[in-house]
């Protein structure tokens, strides 16, 4: 595969492991040849649109999955029930990750669905620059070679207190594909998904059969 290596993207605890080329860490490839390293703080900026919390006002509260797992909703929050005197605003396609904890990965791509919810400040968001596909990116979110160098940079003394600030994700360096390589990446990685998925769904409609046909 000449100056390409397999790495896996995606949780450690799926059974069928998703792989993807991209080039080796450290690659000596010339520009023309390969793609260096780069700070993500070159194509991605951190952008944080705060919101004040109004007492008659009802806002859509969202969380953040470890392993690169998605937004979750948390509910409504009425404005005047929180000690936050603003919060700040998720928005489509943009990174969004969690301060606290964030050896665990929690770090995803906002979807269409939680456009307008919002999150405490410990989430700061980041905006992609053109040259970043989000549906590329949110694979990357799903890598433990990302966590690893998000856990190498956490910093404080308690350990389940741990923090990473937006400075340090943003010096995070990964290889970055020009975007129809990110295309072609998110394409054969999206078919991949779709077979787990229907293999999860064949398994429990076997485990259904088997356990029906126990009570028989």
């Amino acid at each position: 595969m000449s100056d390409w290596q397999q790495i896996s993207l995606g949780d450690p605890e799926t059974p069928v492991r998703r792989e993807v080329a991209i080039p080796p860490q450290g690659s000596k490839a010339p520009m023309g040849e390969g793609y260096p390293l780069r700070p993500l703080g070159e194509v991605m900026r951190l952008d944080i649109q705060r919101t004040p919390m109004k007492p008659a006002s009802t806002y859509r509260l969202a969380g953040v999955l470890n392993a690169g797992k998605g937004v979750i909703a948390k509910g409504e929050l009425e404005g005047g029930d929180t000690e936050y005197a603003a919060m700040n605003v998720l928005h489509v396609d943009q990174v969004v990750m969690r301060k606290l904890t964030a050896w665990e990965g929690p770090i995803t791509v906002v979807p269409a669905e939680f456009d307008g919810f919002v999150v405490s400040n410990e989430f700061p968001t980041f905006t992609l620059g053109l040259e970043l596909l989000p549906a590329w990116m949110r694979h990357v979110c799903g890598s433990p070679r990302l966590w690893a160098e998000m856990k190498n940079r956490v910093s404080g003394t308690v350990q389940r207190r741990k923090r990473l600030n937006p400075e340090q994700l943003l010096q995070i360096q990964l290889p970055i594909p020009p975007r129809e390589v990110q295309e072609r990446i998110v394409e054969m990685l999206d078919a991949v998904d779709e077979h787990i998925a229907a293999l999860d769904e064949e398994a429990k409609r076997m485990s259904h059969v088997v356990s029906f046909a126990s009570l028989l």
